[in-house]
């Protein structure tokens, strides 16, 4: 399982888009990555990282797929199965 930063992290979100995306409240975001030293660290239950991390998997996917829909519109020939391919490779 990934640690909350690093989910954020794959989703390329600051802190502030993260949490308004995901409807965290800023502060919970902070205080899930913040360092082990503090005295405030939290970490998010098992569960809730479980659907946060399938949650941002599926949004990660909705946009590959929109992607690929945009290249088959704007490209066509040689480009358009190179631009696919790639996009393909990164899926996978």
């Amino acid at each position: 399982m990934h640690s909350i930063k690093e989910l954020r992290t794959l989703t390329g979100l600051t802190q502030v888009k993260f949490a308004e995306k995901y409807h965290i409240p800023l502060q919970t975001v902070k205080q899930w990555e913040s360092s082990r030293d503090s005295s405030s660290y939290r970490t998010p239950p098992g569960y809730a990282l479980k659907l946060l991390e399938q949650a941002i998997l599926r949004d990660i996917e909705d946009e590959m797929v929109s992607l690929i829909v945009d290249i088959r519109k704007i490209s066509k020939g040689p480009e358009q199965k190179e631009l696919l391919k790639t996009a393909s490779d990164i899926w996978e």
